[in-house]
């Protein structure tokens, strides 16, 4: 029943105004995705593990910070039913923005030696003012991209999405084809972004003055507090979530070196994006359909929860073992042997990223049962299990050593994840 529900839902869906926005948008993001991909050889081709390495390095910190820019008050955009409560929060978030960003070139500037010398990235030193302007458009992109959503801006939202990845590909394979190392992708990321949030501004500068309002610094302070919980409970755990997922970034240049980091670098993208667009996608559907089961009865959504698990862990499993056993042998036809290990890499981050397509979706059982509480706990222990594991491996094992050992705690981690969240689809807490 849940499951014909399912499709008669989607069938009304697909065939209503919000069917064709929904689809605007995914073709967009399905564009980006695929484009980003399809250039990852090319990529390698023009530029060395030690390049890859430096740029994860540089994406691991902008990463970490960019979690906080906004305080988290950008989610809320889009719940207020009064626009100019919308417009308060869109100014807090982009104050915290300027103000993150402003503590950032501080720290960069007092700690920036010392902390890139510990990092084993010491020419990033000299491009740390690219980081933090990274972190300021990412800090304008993320709140005006929720607020042209409010305004069903969905064409401009999606050109958005696709400029960043397409206009900051190609400016990389561009600076890779004049010769350039790390500074090619870093500047070429930056580029592509600067593209995405341009177009951002000059959209929501125009609702803005479509939609006029007066407000005061006791105004935003109101909704500050109107909408404190976001900051408070949201920021912790999605923090820690990132932090433990940036962890290797941050260990593996300093213990194995850059090559060994650039390595993983680019078998991490290389698995995570087209194996995470598809966890995303039926998770976005799971969520709906599983809000609307739960409303019905705790049966429905253990039912729902345990045939959703059955057709990602089939549907994923012929995948996952042909990438385990061929992957080494089909990186070996690259022209260039530095990337040779890569290959390796892909084959033991393989499970991991099985389970990362389990866990996805029904992760969202914790916001469908409420248990945010969870939430926090599992990230915490997440973060300590990771750091544990790459500490471990970073004394005692080789770097092949230290992949395989993080990539088991990832998929223990995850397993156990997706045990509790089919326990918790039964109406049992999880721990």
């Amino acid at each position: 029943m849940v499951e014909k529900n399912g499709k008669n839902l989607w069938e009304r869906l697909m065939a209503s105004e919000a069917g064709g926005h929904i689809l605007t948008v995914f073709s967009g993001t399905f564009v980006a995705q695929v484009f980003s991909f399809l250039i990852l050889p090319f990529l390698a081709i023009l530029y060395t593990p030690e390049d890859m390495g430096v740029r994860g390095v540089f994406l691991a910190v902008h990463a970490t910070i960019a979690i906080a820019l906004n305080g988290g008050y950008e989610v809320a955009i889009m719940l207020p039913e009064q626009d100019e409560k919308a417009n308060e929060l869109l100014l807090l978030s982009l104050f915290l923005t300027f103000a993150v960003s402003t503590i950032s070139l501080g720290l960069a500037i007092i700690f920036g030696d010392w902390f890139w010398s510990l990092v084993n990235t010491p020419e990033l030193l000299q491009w740390q003012y690219l980081l933090v302007m990274s972190l300021l458009f990412e800090g304008l992109n993320q709140p005006l991209r929720i607020y042209v959503n409010r305004f069903k801006h969905y064409r401009l939202l999606t050109a958005s999405k696709m400029a960043q990845p397409m206009i900051g590909g190609i400016a990389m394979l561009g600076f890779g084809y004049m010769g350039w190392g790390f500074e090619g992708l870093i500047l070429g990321g930056l580029i592509g972004q600067v593209s995405a949030t341009i177009l951002l501004v000059v959209d929501g500068l125009s609702v803005l003055n479509k939609y006029p309002f007066r407000y005061t610094l006791s105004s935003i302070k109101e909704v500050a507090l109107t909408y404190q919980d976001f900051p408070k409970k949201g920021m912790g755990s999605a923090w820690l979530n990132v932090l433990a997922t940036q962890l290797p970034m941050y260990i593996l240049p300093a213990t194995f070196g850059k090559e060994v980091a650039g390595h993983f670098h680019l078998a991490q993208k290389a698995l995570m994006m087209p194996f995470a667009m598809v966890a995303k996608a039926v998770g976005d559907v799971f969520y709906e359909q599983a809000s609307r089961a739960k409303a019905k009865s705790q049966e429905a959504l253990k039912s729902l929860t345990h045939e959703t698990f059955r057709y990602l862990a089939i549907g994923g499993l012929v995948p996952s073992v042909l990438i385990m056993l061929f992957a080494p042998a089909a990186i070996s036809l690259f022209p260039d042997p530095d990337w040779h290990a890569a290959g390796e890499y892909i084959r033991w981050l393989m499970p991991w990223v099985y389970a990362t397509l389990l866990a996805i979706p029904l992760s969202f059982i914790m916001d469908v049962e409420r248990r945010l509480d969870f939430q926090l706990w599992y990230q915490m222990g997440s973060f300590l299990v990771k750091a544990l594991a790459l500490g471990i491996g970073a004394i005692y094992l080789n770097a092949l050593g230290e992949i395989v050992l993080y990539s088991l705690s990832c998929t223990i981690l995850s397993s156990y994840l997706v045990w509790e969240m089919l326990k918790m689809s039964k109406g049992r807490q999880g721990v």
